[in-house]
């Protein structure tokens, strides 16, 4: 139930024999009720045929910020109804000499507040309200709107959605990685013609699960531990086009281009990653204001994005730590007898144990085949790169060849990049990277009109990728002499410490100089 419209939360209710039991589940978890005996407690069980007959829409999870058409006392369409958010943080951009001050409120979201905004669901012309599967979690829903009262002039007539989710609190807001992102391109001089290619956040809204206006169960509920609790967020942004919309080929590696390049200026400009580099964060808008239509590529969703102050290649004293907490062996066989660890463990190693195997499941599990090798990998994975989201742009691009039906505009999918143990997605897609035979097996599935694609772009890609992924097992044996030489004791240590940090350092980036926005574009911007 929870996967389907625009639900905060769903209930229900489990009849065996004369046993009755409620059920209700959010983003936070499931909660069940004791049993009751239907007919030796039958006040309980009409209180339940009460609540069904007398509740209103919101009364059974509808979001509380989305209201009916005046007249309609049922929600038998989510078509013209009201996302109404009680009040609205503006994204647009400031001058590029604000002051320091001015420029963290902005960030913040602390510079300008405008109260009650209205947008109406706008289902015309086969637009869709996109939801997550699945019950704990995000839950993300996209939904097609169009400006109303409150929104501001600027945003009438535009094709709008509202990206309604429920992070973790504990996580950095997107909409503030946005703002951040977008303030500071906008303030370098060559990054500004970038901007284009980053989600251009409208406004936004945030506020807790238990806020009083919410008027949500949970708010009634015993309080959970701080890292299980989720926010409410709601971003509102333009509507793109996915990529099964495209009509070329060259509109493909156009659209690539322009992401990997908004990507990498992102980096520069702020240091910040996104970190699930992925088919459905890949997207695109048709330009008609120049002579000819073109494309222009957009890196959306940047809800799992964070800051990387340093490139990676230094071993540092926190990666024994992780090690410890995970149960890797130091001193011993080594980390690469250790369990897949997801690198999410890096960023949110503080968060209970039991959700954290949660989240990082689900993590992975949407985004598998398109992950970079060494995120899939047993053992410490290594920490979030630079060059893990360069390597995810390549996988995205292979996989959507080979998937994509141009005559249908439709996708398919590789099976065994699509299995439930990551550690064999991991595996397929190393061999992918390996054989010949398994290559040419894969993108034997490619349409004949992408397959230039292959021979011209994702060759050349791989072959760099390939070296990539053998250097990455060197690193791996450095580190583990490394985690050995943490846990000596004698007077050596001090000498075999200092040797297996040097051997780290220069695996590492050697790794780092194999996998960089520069060779990625020498090879893109060859003539199809």
């Amino acid at each position: 139930m929870l996967s389907h419209g625009a639900r905060t939360f769903a209930s229900g209710f489990l009849l065996q024999e004369c046993g009755m039991t409620l059920w209700y589940a959010d983003r936070m978890g499931l909660v069940v009720s004791e049993s009751f005996d239907i007919f030796m407690q039958s006040p309980l069980f009409l209180l339940v045929v009460a609540a069904h007959h007398y509740g209103q829409p919101h009364d059974f999870g509808l979001n509380p910020l989305i209201s009916l058409p005046d007249g309609t006392p049922h929600l038998l369409t989510y078509e013209n109804t009201i996302l109404r958010l009680p009040a609205t943080i503006p994204a647009t951009l400031p001058p590029i000499d604000i002051s320091p001050d001015a420029a963290s409120a902005f960030d913040e979201g602390a510079a300008e507040v405008v109260q009650p905004v209205e947008f109406r669901v706008d289902l015309s012309d086969g637009r869709q309200i996109l939801t997550a599967y699945g019950t704990i979690g995000r839950g993300t829903s996209v939904i097609p709107v169009v400006a109303g009262a409150g929104a501001g002039a600027h945003l009438d007539g535009q094709r709008l959605v509202a990206k309604i989710a429920c992070p973790h609190e504990i996580r950095t807001a997107e909409d503030r990685f946005i703002r951040i992102i977008r303030r500071k391109m906008n303030g370098d001089d060559h990054a500004q013609q970038y901007l284009k290619n980053i989600v251009d956040l409208k406004c936004s809204f945030s506020c807790k699960m238990d806020d009083e206006h919410m008027g949500l169960p949970r708010r009634k509920m015993p309080a959970v531990a701080i890292e299980l609790r989720r926010c409410f967020r709601v971003l509102v942004m333009p509507e793109y086009l996915p990529l099964e919309r495209i009509n070329s080929p060259a509109e493909l590696k156009q659209i690539f281009v322009d992401t990997i390049t908004g990507h990498h200026w992102v980096y520069e400009t702020s240091l910040i990653l996104h970190r699930d580099i992925s088919y459905g964060n890949i997207m695109f808008y048709r330009d008609g204001s120049g002579a000819g239509e073109k494309v222009i590529g957009v890196l959306t969703d940047w809800d799992l994005a964070e800051q990387q102050l340093d490139d990676g290649t230094q071993a540092n004293e926190s990666e024994r730590a992780i090690a410890a907490n995970l149960g890797i062996a130091l001193g011993g066989k080594g980390s690469s007898s250790g369990v897949a660890v997801s690198a999410e463990a890096w960023e949110e190693k503080d968060m209970g144990e039991q959700e954290k195997n949660r989240q990082k499941a689900r993590y992975r599990t949407g985004t598998g085949p398109f992950m970079a090798c060494d995120l899939l990998s047993t053992g410490l994975t290594p920490k979030h790169l630079y060059r893990h989201d360069l390597e995810s742009f390549f996988w995205v691009l292979v996989w959507f060849c080979v998937v994509f039906n141009p005559d249908k505009h439709t996708l398919g999918i590789i099976s065994s990049w699509h299995q439930s143990s990551l550690l064999y997605v991991g595996a397929a897609k190393r061999e992918f990277m390996d054989a010949a035979k398994e290559y040419n097996r894969i993108f034997a599935k490619t349409s004949l009109e992408y397959q230039p694609i292959g021979t011209k772009y994702i060759v050349p890609l791989r072959i760099r990728l390939q070296r990539a992924i053998d250097a990455s097992t060197i690193e791996r044996h450095a580190t583990d002499k490394w985690f050995q030489a943490l846990a000596m004791q004698d007077e050596n240590r001090d000498e075999s410490l200092s040797a297996a940090a040097e051997d780290v350092e220069w695996a590492r980036t050697r790794l780092r100089d194999l996998v960089t926005y520069k060779h990625f574009m020498d090879v893109l911007n060859k003539p199809l």
